[in-house]
């Protein structure tokens, strides 16, 4: 049993291999496969862009100089070049690219397309929830709470996320919300404002205190 995973492995649990093989037969990429199957193909395709590989060459070099723990990856040999060619070739590449946008979008977060430059991105791009690993009706909990003055700790018991996820989310808002009221409240002509009291308590020491 391994107690400590190393980073490819704990990546490689990001993705559903449930669904992964959804996929698979709904493409069907094990068609024309001799034997090299999607998932072990997968793998090469993130080992390639973890490590930097140039070549094929690269790829089935760093792949076998890591024999021993392929197993913790769902491989058992490291591929040749001629079959991780062939699989280049005549796999589809449709399988891919749907595996991603079914890993990114986790929370139903859509990718757009935009169609003067063809990229693609997130539709939480440029918002409060943009980076954040929450669900959106749980990052608007957090903000209502710190809204109504629970501190940071306090707002973590209540809703049980870490601390630390509470202080991003806060840091987070207040920098998209001074981003908002930058560029809306600008040359406002007022007559009047209207300030609101904030009231405090400060608890006496003893009561032949003087305030």
């Amino acid at each position: 049993m391994v107690r400590y995973a190393s980073l490819f492995s704990q990546l490689i649990t990001v993705f559903n291999r449930n669904r992964f093989y959804q996929l698979v037969l709904k493409h069907n990429s094990e068609r024309y496969a001799k034997g090299y199957h999607s998932w072990d193909h997968f793998i090469a395709m993130l080992f390639c862009q973890l490590a930097q590989a140039k070549s094929l060459r690269e790829i089935c070099g760093g792949l076998a100089c890591c024999l021993g723990k392929l197993r913790h990856l769902g491989m058992k040999d490291a591929p040749k070049k001629s079959t991780l060619s062939y699989a280049y070739a005549h796999r589809s590449w449709e399988m891919f690219r749907d595996i991603f946008y079914d890993t990114y979008g986790k929370h139903n977060t859509k990718l757009l397309r935009c169609r003067t430059c063809k990229t693609r991105f997130s539709e939480r791009r440029n918002t409060v929830f943009f980076g954040l690993h929450l669900e959106e009706a749980m990052i608007e909990r957090v903000v209502r709470g710190l809204a109504k003055g629970n501190s940071i700790r306090a707002t973590a018991r209540i809703m049980g996320i870490d601390k630390d996820n509470v202080y991003r989310i806060f840091e987070r808002a207040s920098e998209h919300y001074h981003k908002v009221l930058h560029e809306l409240l600008v040359d406002l002509h007022l007559e009047e404002c209207q300030l609101d009291e904030l009231w405090s308590f400060v608890k006496k020491r003893r009561k032949t205190s003087h305030p």
